[in-house]
């Protein structure tokens, strides 16, 4: 996989540890398992819930996103 920004490698997902490395843009890394990291999520307005859906999140509610995502790896296929 080739990295797409420059960004620092931490110890720990908490990031409240020193940086122990850094992974430069246009370097290539193998992925040996799914990691997602969010810095921030994303926001979402809630503009509309369908007459026959039971939901907890009313029109007007704001709903935070976690960017979730599937790496797909070499012959493989992306559903």
């Amino acid at each position: 996989m080739k990295i797409s920004q420059a960004d620092r490698i931490y110890r720990s997902w908490r990031n409240k540890g020193k940086s122990i490395g850094t992974l430069k843009a246009g370097g290539e890394v193998t992925v040996l398992g799914g990691l997602n990291v969010v810095r921030e999520p994303d926001t979402a307005v809630i503009k509309y819930v369908g007459p026959d859906e039971p939901s907890l999140l009313k029109v007007g509610d704001v709903a935070l996103g976690y960017g979730i995502h599937r790496v797909v790896g070499a012959g493989q296929n992306q559903q």
